[in-house]
């Protein structure tokens, strides 16, 4: 059962993205409460995969819808930036 490979977490971000779009008067809550839904398609489909009732790989465009470009481009910087200082540091270390 794939659901449980998350323990059907994944099922309280989709009632709590219904709850807030059903009381919605602002287009905050109405965006929050979209992205919350994404949140909810996207983990649904990681749990299927972990449950490995899907293929891995399969969650990957709706994680990506989720969470948008920008968050994946900061974390690919921040992570380049650790291993050009952990290159630098090591460089150090030889020309010493």
């Amino acid at each position: 059962m794939s659901g449980d490979s998350l323990d059907y977490l994944e099922y309280r971000l989709q009632e709590l993205g219904e709850k807030i779009l059903r009381r919605s008067r602002c287009p905050e809550h109405t965006a929050f409460a979209k992205h919350l839904l994404k949140c909810y398609e996207a983990a649904l489909m990681l749990a299927k995969v972990w449950g490995d009732d899907c293929s891995p790989g399969d969650e990957m465009d709706l994680i990506r819808e989720a969470i948008g470009p920008n968050p994946i481009l900061v974390q690919t910087i921040a992570d380049a930036r650790a291993a050009a200082d952990k290159l630098r540091d090591e460089l150090e270390k030889v020309n010493d």
